[in-house]
């Protein structure tokens, strides 16, 4: 089993801080409505974790919801029982207009960018636009292994890269988004080792 702790994931990117959506915590019926949600104009997202941090992936999730919407989600879910050894986060939607999955491992940065959303990147059913290769501590030895005539990608890659040496962990993978705006933003980071 793989430890993926979504929670903690979020959790780290807030304290490093990290630019990473401002998130809710739903852990019961009362949570559901606890909260007094502003009006979003991507709508909000679900994302479901496991107490105990294992095996987080293939999870419900649903995106782009109004406010009722996702009120109506999770109540539910919550009278189906799925709430059981589960609790949901539940932030601002955005539009995407980069998608871009980063491994750390073996002292490298491995980068994938696609355009859009990363749901068939991160399901394996594309591949990626642009993928490029760091060593750590060597921005100047960057290697563009594939790129998909996507030049632009290049300057969000690099201040990312200064974003990443915040995280000191031995290995992990990240997830983030280039928003339409073209804000950044961390919506996920997994420790691998």
């Amino acid at each position: 089993m793989s430890i993926t702790n979504k929670y903690k994931g979020l959790v780290k990117l807030d304290t490093l801080d990290l630019p990473s959506p401002e998130f809710y915590t739903i852990t019961n019926k009362k949570d559901i409505f606890n909260h007094s949600l502003s009006y979003s104009y991507y709508g909000w997202t679900i994302r479901t974790c496991r107490y105990s941090g294992y095996n987080e992936y293939n999870l419900y999730n649903a995106h782009n919801l109004s406010r009722n919407e996702l009120k109506e989600k999770l109540l539910e879910r919550y009278n189906k029982g799925y709430f059981k050894n589960k609790f949901h986060i539940i932030y601002k939607s955005w539009r995407f207009k980069y998608s871009i999955n980063i491994l750390f491992a073996d002292l490298n940065y491995h980068v994938e960018v696609c355009r859009g959303t990363p749901k068939k990147l991160t399901m394996g059913r594309s591949n990626p636009d642009t993928k490029i290769s760091i060593p750590f501590g060597s921005l100047q030895d960057i290697k563009i292994i594939k790129m998909d005539n996507n030049p632009k990608i290049l300057p969000y890659v690099k201040k990312i890269y200064y974003y990443l040496y915040k995280i000191n962990w031995e290995s992990f993978s990240a997830e983030i988004a280039i928003k339409n705006n073209e804000n950044i933003i961390f919506y996920d980071l997994i420790k691998i080792r």
